[in-house]
């Protein structure tokens, strides 16, 4: 079986972290994999199985395409959205077909539901034979992250795939629902992450919490900061990950009380997080997001034992409940984080033990890859 894989920016940069577990699979059980990143390629190239080709130069390709397209009246909001979607999903799809052999291709898997998903979706009307698939994670999924009632071309995209697989069960829920003519193409897969052994908690009284994220508005770090202002426990914060938000915090931590301390370590490699839980011990993860699909930070801490906390959005009840963690209302009150800090029981194993038996269930990596790559092209 010979598999394109349409990415962003992986196997570069260090963003689409997921795919570093998923790919060996993958490539595992495919005679060849070739990988399109179609949106530039910052930092070292990530290290890929011998039969993975990862095609270089390809954003400059489709940047060339998309200025050589014919200039347009100036448009704003949605006008301006869909023209650009156009412009880089034919690019995207035409670049593909200059740089890969199709005729010998088996699978195209984009993996966002993007302007990506929808040039595999006009490959795949050249080249009927091709079995066209993408994953569906939050933003590409839930429009209303964009502030839209809809995405450009989503319902003909899902409608031209072969299938659709939302990361979560909210995910396929919600296209499901919205687009019930094609409900048939959507059905989810969870994501999964390597299992790890078992790190006990703290045992010298001091709650140590890890929280990791892009520092951006809607992952809502600074509410943690602001919680912590009011925590009369002793608590040691680590942050993993850096962005616009950095400032703001900084600002807030600056001015915790003595037994508050707070460590930003910015932004880190998917090993580098895993090296940090192998050698700290950690007592609660915590998501505060707004919107959300289905974490894979929120797995990768419950494969060690750790207990989250996280916000009641997209599929997060879904890995997230009272034996194994705390669930907060998506519009909670400083007053409950504080309340659920407090209230972190360090002697309970139980529900660290908890927290990893949800993760080797519902988010195992070679039990959830493996069956994904068996029914990918059937």
């Amino acid at each position: 079986m010979n598999i394109v894989l349409i990415t962003q920016q992986f196997p570069y940069g260090v963003g689409e972290q997921f795919l570093e577990t998923e790919l060996p699979l993958l490539a595992q059980n495919a005679k060849r994999v070739e990988i399109i990143p179609y949106s530039g390629i910052p930092g070292t190239k990530r290290i890929v199985p011998k039969n993975v080709y990862v095609h270089t130069d390809v954003e400059s390709h489709i940047q060339e395409k998309i200025q050589a397209l014919p200039s347009s009246l100036p448009l704003t909001g949605m006008e301006r959205w869909t023209r650009d979607f156009c412009a880089l999903t034919h690019a995207i799809a035409d670049t593909i077909e200059e740089c890969i052999l199709l005729q010998d291709t088996d699978v195209l898997y984009s993996y966002w539901l993007t302007e990506s998903a929808y040039a595999a979706v006009l490959l795949k009307k050249k080249y009927p034979h091709l079995h066209a698939i993408s994953r569906g994670h939050g933003y590409d999924v839930f429009s209303e992250r964009q502030n839209s009632d809809h995405r450009p071309y989503q319902k003909e995209t899902i409608e031209g795939l072969d299938a659709v697989y939302a990361v979560c069960k909210a995910g396929a829920s919600y296209m499901k629902k919205k687009y019930p003519s094609v409900q048939e193409n959507v059905t989810d897969r969870y994501l999964g992450v390597t299992n790890q052994d078992f790190q006990k908690g703290s045992s010298d009284g001091i709650v140590r919490i890890v929280s990791c994220a892009t520092l951006k508005p809607l992952k809502r770090i600074h509410r943690i900061a602001e919680a912590l202002q009011y925590v009369s426990r002793p608590v040691q914060w680590v942050h993993i990950g850096d962005g616009p938000e950095m400032d703001r915090i900084r600002t807030i931590a600056d001015i915790l009380p003595s037994h508050i301390q707070c460590t930003f370590l910015g932004a880190c490699t998917n090993s580098a997080v895993h090296a940090y839980y192998q050698s700290h011990p950690v007592d609660a993860f915590i998501n505060c997001s707004e919107t959300e699909a289905l974490p894979v930070s929120i797995m990768e801490a419950m494969s060690y034992g750790i207990p989250c906390i996280g916000t009641d959005v997209g599929g997060v009840s879904e890995i997230i409940h009272q034996e194994n963690g705390w669930l907060l209302h998506k519009d909670f009150h400083t007053d409950d984080l504080v309340e659920t800090i407090e209230r972190i029981d360090l002697s309970n194993e139980e529900k660290r033990k908890s927290a990893q038996q949800t993760q080797r269930n519902l988010c195992n990596a070679e039990k959830n890859y493996s069956n994904f790559v068996s029914e990918m092209y059937i």
